[in-house]
């Protein structure tokens, strides 16, 4: 059990804490309609956006972003 304002996650088998006075920003230019589906990998942040008919990458250190229609 974790210490009450802490929470965990897994990446590549290690566990993460993060203290729970970390708060979430908005960040890059893109708004999606309707994002769902975050999943880091290869240092970049993809989700989908349902409603814009869009796949989206970001990256954080450079403060690129790409999309692709889907339909």
């Amino acid at each position: 059990m974790l210490p009450p304002g802490e929470s965990c996650s897994t990446e590549e088998g290690r566990v993460l804490r993060a203290r729970g006075d970390l708060r979430p920003e908005v960040t890059g230019n893109y708004r999606a309609h309707w994002g769902e589906a975050p999943v880091w990998w290869q240092e970049w942040l993809y989700y989908v956006d349902i409603e814009g008919h869009r796949v989206l990458a970001y990256d954080p250190q450079a403060g690129e972003e790409k999309k692709w229609e889907i339909g």
